[in-house]
């Protein structure tokens, strides 16, 4: 038994539609399509639900993945435990690499709030979250700069992704309050963090990129 190549393209084109407000859903869909060894896929068809699957496992780290599925989704027992594990590999990865030396030694230790010597921001001389112990001989973060960082990386370990990051909410809440205590910090600290985003997006990219996905060790059922 196959499926109508055309019915085929319209769910593949749902899909994509769909990719991005529903990327669970989709992933779910996809995967099923894939996995189902009494309907094999033609291989055009299947490269296409592949990428979909791929994009949508990638989107849906914007959400945490525990109790999303909705109900009566076909979703096998272990494809689950997979995907939840591809979420956790995607937090613990990102874990070790913001709040350890990896961070500083990789985007460096010269932006202001490492460096400031304003006289009015305090300084956190040690932190959990901030890897203190990497920064430079004197150098100490500002305490603004802490508070800003647990809460981002707070996030990143809920939804593990570029997103709080980009989300420029926190931040621009950060700025506001960084400009009634300190004007002098605030302006290069707005200078700065835009090139300080740019380098550290990229980085999370590749360490989420470099986990491998759920069903990458899946065998091919696809025809053709």
């Amino acid at each position: 038994m196959s499926y109508d190549d055309e019915a085929l393209g319209d769910i593949e084109r749902s899909l994509s539609y769909l990719i991005n407000q529903s990327p669970v859903e989709v992933y779910a869909i996809a995967l099923d399509l894939l996995r189902d060894p009494r309907k094999p896929l033609p291989r055009e068809i299947a490269n296409g639900m592949e990428r979909i699957a791929r994009i949508a496992g990638r989107n849906s780290l914007r959400d945490p993945p525990l109790g999303v599925w909705t109900t009566g989704m076909h979703i096998k027992q272990d494809d689950y435990i997979r995907f939840t594990d591809y979420h956790l590999w995607c937090r613990i990865r990102l874990a070790q690499f913001l709040a350890t030396a990896d961070l500083i030694k990789k985007t460096g230790d010269e932006w202001i709030w490492y460096n400031t010597r304003c006289g009015v921001c305090p300084l956190t001389p040690t932190s959990i979250v901030v890897p203190t112990a990497a920064l430079g001989a004197g150098k100490r973060p500002a305490t603004w700069w802490v508070t800003y960082w647990e809460k981002v990386v707070a996030l990143v370990g809920e939804c593990p992704s570029e997103d709080p990051f980009t989300d420029g909410h926190i931040w621009d809440s950060t700025l506001r309050g960084l400009a009634k205590e300190c004007p002098t910090c605030h302006e290069t600290a707005a200078k700065e963090f835009p090139h300080f985003k740019d380098k550290l997006v990229n980085m999370i990219t590749d360490i989420i990129d470099g986990v491998r996905m759920p069903f990458d060790d899946l065998p091919d059922l696809s025809k053709g």
